[in-house]
């Protein structure tokens, strides 16, 4: 098994780009309004905290009104807002290889993630859970 290990990384923060792409799925839907999430967020802030992506998945599902909107939304990303770590995926020489990859570098792209990857034959099997999620600072 090939597993990532939590990242001492984590201070660092969950790059912005989800919150964009929540925001734009949220908008996407016709249900609600998502200055909500847009403002959950200071806008040139380069990454958020765990308190605050926390936060902006709430309000994304509760605009909404769907619980799976950030699956949802991740599902139509293109692997390429990963950075490098989706470029060397994309290049990889095979499948195999390239899950190889994700599983051991996507900490450092995601930090909040541990991705396991267990192989068997032909098969393979990979798992995401997070890794901690904190509840916001209230006022």
């Amino acid at each position: 098994m090939i597993a990532n290990a939590p990242s001492m990384n984590a201070q660092a923060g969950i790059p912005i780009i989800y919150r964009r792409i929540l925001f734009a799925e949220v908008g996407g839907s016709g249900r609600s309004q998502p200055g909500a999430i847009q403002s959950a967020v200071a806008p040139s802030a380069g990454v958020m905290s765990e308190g605050e992506y926390a936060q902006v998945l709430r309000q994304a599902a509760a605009l909404s009104g769907d619980p799976l909107i950030a699956l949802r939304a991740g599902a139509r990303m293109p692997f390429s807002v990963h950075g490098p770590l989706g470029i060397a995926a994309m290049s990889s020489a095979s499948l195999g290889d390239a899950l190889d990859l994700i599983a051991r570098y996507a900490v450092v792209r995601n930090p909040f993630c541990r991705i396991e990857l267990e192989k068997e034959g032909q098969r393979a099997r990979m798992s995401l859970s997070l890794i901690h999620i904190s509840e916001p600072t209230r006022p």
